[in-house]
């Protein structure tokens, strides 16, 4: 008759430590979700004053600086790390942060986020943006709106 001689040559103890390995896991991947949250059922700090707005129209070729300003409730400095979306350049506009990132929101305090925006043809615009923001270890997307169109001043060339 077969004899094991060492404890771990046993179907139970190698189903045994199965069990255990993964319960590890479980117990390791529970404590990351509590450690992270549920990002929809945690507070937002940070908040966007007029995320919507109406630039009407702008003349091809001048280049528009819109501000929004971003506010911090949380009792430490939050960061903007940057645009999410249709951004940079394309053959009917182009959509661009001006400061640098990462973007530092004061504990309790405020900062502008500057976003430029310059058509090179007459076309209405309409889009949302996003700005990527970490509040209080959570990654979010602040939505910003901004519709308006681009005309070709009188006597210019139309260069479609």
């Amino acid at each position: 008759m077969f004899r094991p001689t060492e404890a771990w040559q046993y179907p139970v103890f190698h189903w045994l430590s199965m069990l255990l390995g993964l319960a590890a896991l479980v117990a390791i991947g529970l404590g990351v979700w509590t450690y992270l949250g549920d990002t929809s059922e945690s507070p937002t700090y940070l908040s966007l004053e007029q995320p919507e707005r109406d630039i009407g129209a702008i003349p091809v070729g001048e280049e528009r600086c819109l501000e929004f300003r971003i506010h911090n409730t949380y009792e430490r400095p939050l960061y903007v790390h940057g645009l999410t979306g249709e951004v940079g350049c394309g053959p009917a506009w182009c959509f661009e942060g001006k400061q640098e990132w990462p973007l530092t929101v004061p504990a309790y305090g405020s900062a502008v986020v500057q976003l430029t925006l310059k058509f090179n043809r007459p076309v209405p615009f309409e889009e949302t943006f996003g700005l990527r923001v970490v509040d209080a270890l959570v990654t979010r997307v602040l939505p910003i709106s901004i519709r308006g169109r681009g005309f070709q001043p009188a006597g210019a060339a139309d260069h479609r």
